[in-house]
């Protein structure tokens, strides 16, 4: 019987410099945030002179209670990444269908010689390498700047000469490693320290063809 329990969650927000945001996101989820989000905040008008650009940013949980966030506030005033009067909301947040709602906005796209689609998505173009990635909570879907340049790094530097190994550290979803793969390095090494991660990683390998030909530890 299915359960009609609808999951929550709890946000934490606060404001902060964009300059920070990397950081103290990097704090957040070393002290079991389940992932962050950074959004803009429009400047007053007219806007103060030399006054460093404002985010905020968001923390989802699946809990934290008052001790939890005492923790968290601590980590952020010892990284100096907020003063003792910020102000951190805290709040209960409804499962609006967040495993699914992302399905809808994954659209192909391309980097370098990739076409990078999901699994539900069959395009197939001749002058495209086909990229299959099942997003999960490995990082990297190929949106996300960093990846995407590394992408793009990786298919200029296979372009100007053959590789014959190369290692994928941290691997996250797999991306580079099966990338790497697809490109023609002979032998591909990939290792994470998460398990859900590697969990992720092999499973994308299999979508393109090639658990048996990276080695995911």
């Amino acid at each position: 019987m299915k359960s009609n329990l609808q999951r929550t969650y709890v946000r934490l927000q606060f404001d902060l410099p964009a300059a920070d945001a990397d950081a103290a996101a990097a704090i957040l989820v070393a002290n079991r945030a389940l992932g962050c989000e950074v959004s803009k905040i429009r400047p007053p008008r007219p806007a103060p002179v030399r006054t460093p650009r404002q985010v905020r940013l968001k923390a989802y949980f699946d809990r934290l209670n008052d001790a939890d966030l005492k923790r968290v506030r601590r980590a952020l005033e010892s990284a100096a990444m907020i003063g003792a009067t910020a102000r951190l909301q805290r709040e209960t947040l409804a499962d609006p269908g967040w495993a699914i709602m992302w399905m809808t906005r994954f659209e192909p796209f391309t980097v370098g010689r990739f076409l990078i689609v999901p699994p539900w998505n069959h395009e197939q173009r001749a002058d495209r390498i086909r990229l299959v990635i099942q997003p999960g909570q490995g990082f990297g879907t190929g949106h996300h700047g960093s990846t995407y340049g590394v992408l793009r790094l990786l298919d200029d530097l296979c372009r100007k000469r053959p590789f014959t190994r190369a290692l994928d550290v941290g691997t996250g979803s797999g991306i580079l490693a099966i990338a790497m793969r697809l490109l023609g390095v002979g032998e591909v090494t990939a290792i994470d320290i998460d398990p859900v991660a590697l969990e992720n990683a092999r499973e994308n390998a299999d979508l393109n063809h090639l658990r048996e030909h990276v080695r995911f530890s």
